[in-house]
């Protein structure tokens, strides 16, 4: 804390950040310090992306900025000053206190855009778990785990169909973990056709002795609307990459390592339901002759369904480092399931046709019914396609370093 500027809140308990600004990479680097890897991985920043710069999607300059800052590759001077060029000041937030205590009502959640996090000796209570959710490096003098705990050997489940939502919490003792995609909205019901106006009726003339009109037929109900597509669920966010380094461990503990889930896709719409047909007018009795009655209508067809949205990909998983002491590696179980992809969105039905209309009684001849609406060319929606699984993360125990 001393190297950082930063003074322990005595009433913190360690589980709220301390915010300081980092004003250039190098700074950032030297105030996580993480070990640097012997085998350095690319960060994913080469010559010819330098070139246009000014035109690189901003996760690919900050994910190469934070690989170098992580210790997991490092970037050149001119990479470095590239990187300069579209940086900001970055908020590192700091969690620390000489010692913390994590339970099950109070699980320590690590959260920011980078993270520092040092303490002395960690307590894990049964029930209690660690989840850090973005780029962080770990500290501990000592880490004890309560051998009444229900997971004292080993993770819980470990392949993916487990992990059909979020994962759950406490699932382990660290849990490594993009956010969850958000699912899409549903689509929105077409509306209802209107209904078909009824006919009018026939009529006899002034005197009575025939007829002045027959009566008219019914108008035909209108079709019901399509139904709206439902929209794309979001992808699952990657997950972080993280440096544990443990001072002393004498305890099993258990690390998951995972993006986060698709958001599933929304349902298309239903289709409205059509607009029933109008009644055909009523004939007339006149005192010579009859007015005929009219045809009742047809039935208005129903609405097509909306298709359903796509599924967010699953978000990959993390590169995981830890660090013990070389006695405790095989306390340590790890597991790096594929995050899935989210479910697709159902395509909406079809709406019901509207009915016939009535043929008008009476007069001279009664009126035909109308026929029910026809669906026949109307289509229900389509489903969307599911997400695909996140790629997944690794877990290295005392990979090497450079001295």
């Amino acid at each position: 804390m001393a190297k950082l500027g930063l003074k322990v809140d005595p009433k913190n308990s360690g589980h709220t950040p301390y915010v300081i600004e980092v004003k250039t990479l190098q700074d950032l680097r030297a105030k996580l310090d993480p070990p640097i890897l012997k085998n350095e991985m690319d960060c994913g920043l080469d010559d010819r992306h330098l070139r246009r710069l000014p035109k690189l999607h901003p996760l690919r300059v900050r994910r190469a900025a934070l690989c170098h800052a992580m210790g997991l590759g490092t970037l050149s001077p001119e990479k470095i000053e590239a990187v300069h060029k579209t940086w900001s000041a970055m908020p590192l937030s700091v969690y620390a206190a000489p010692n913390i205590t994590v339970t099950a009502a109070n699980p320590l959640i690590i959260q920011g855009t980078v993270v520092n996090a040092d303490y002395g000796t960690v307590t894990l209570e049964p029930g209690g778990y660690i989840e850090i959710q973005t780029t962080c490096t770990f500290r501990c003098d000592t880490l004890v785990k309560s051998s009444s705990s229900p997971r004292a050997r080993g993770p819980a489940p470990a392949g993916p169909a487990n992990f059909t939502r979020s994962v759950p919490a406490g699932a382990a003792d660290f849990i490594i973990v993009g956010v969850d995609g958000v699912a899409g909205n549903p689509g929105n019901a077409g509306s209802a056709g209107a209904n078909g106006p009824g006919g009018s009726d026939g009529y006899c003339k002034n005197s009575g002795s025939c007829t002045g009109g027959d009566a008219s037929d019914g108008g035909n109900g209108s079709p019901g609307s399509a139904g709206t597509l439902g929209l794309n669920g979001s992808a699952g966010n990657e997950a972080d990459n993280v440096s544990l380094l443990i001072g002393a461990l004498s305890s099993p503990i258990s690390i998951i390592n995972i993006g986060g889930i698709g958001g599933a896709g929304g349902a298309g719409g239903n289709g409205g339901n059509g607009g029933n047909g109008g009644n055909g007018g009523n004939g007339a009795n006149c005192a010579a002759c009859h007015a005929n009655s009219g045809n009742g209508a047809n039935g208005g067809a129903g609405g097509a369904g909306g298709n359903g949205g796509n599924g967010g990909n699953g978000g990959n998983g993390a590169t995981v480092n830890v660090y013990v002491p070389t006695g405790s590696a095989n306390l340590i179980t790890g597991s790096s399931p594929q995050a899935l992809g989210g479910t697709l969105g159902v395509g909406g039905s079809i709406g019901t046709v509207g009915g016939p209309g009535n043929g008008g009684t009476g007069g001279g001849s009664n009126g035909s019914n109308g026929s029910p609406g026809s669906n026949t060319g109307v289509n229900a929606g389509s489903p969307g396609i599911a997400g695909s699984p996140g790629n997944a993360g690794s877990i290295s125990i005392n990979p090497a370093t450079q001295s």
